[in-house]
């Protein structure tokens, strides 16, 4: 029987992708699983879907007993109903989708400045006296 060794990537507790760095992760199970305390994935919830994070953005991390046996079992932070939550684990989908979130509200931001800047620049502006203006 051969020991096995725990995966350097699934379980590392310094590995955080910046996607996530804002998300409270937290270690989830699944409803149907025989052994929540050492069947668990770390993950945040994102509206009716669960995104999976990196195991090093949950505070400690989560007892997996195929990806990482030496991971002691504990208490999950909470339990995934899968018949009504979809999980994702696609990092590229999740990287794309916050940074279309980014990137609208920065355009969202611009647009509040110019209007700022283009109703200051009307209320502001000087009188012009045109009888001077050509002498």
């Amino acid at each position: 029987m051969s020991t096995r060794i725990d995966d350097p990537v699934l379980c590392s507790r310094t590995i955080c992708n910046p996607v996530f760095s804002n998300k409270k992760c937290k270690c989830f199970t699944h409803v149907d699983t025989n052994k929540p305390y050492e069947e668990q994935f770390c993950g945040f919830q994102d509206g009716d879907r669960i995104v999976a994070c990196d195991s090093g953005c949950c505070k400690s991390v989560c007892p997996n007993k195929k990806n990482c046996p030496s991971i002691p079992p504990r208490e999950p932070d909470s339990v995934v109903k899968t018949s009504n939550m979809v999980i994702v684990d696609d990092i590229e989908q999740i990287e794309n989708k916050f940074n279309f979130q980014k990137r609208f509200d920065m355009i969202i931001n611009i647009l509040m400045i110019l209007s700022i800047v283009t109703t200051l620049a009307i209320a502001v502006t000087p009188k012009i006296n045109l009888k001077n203006l050509f002498n």
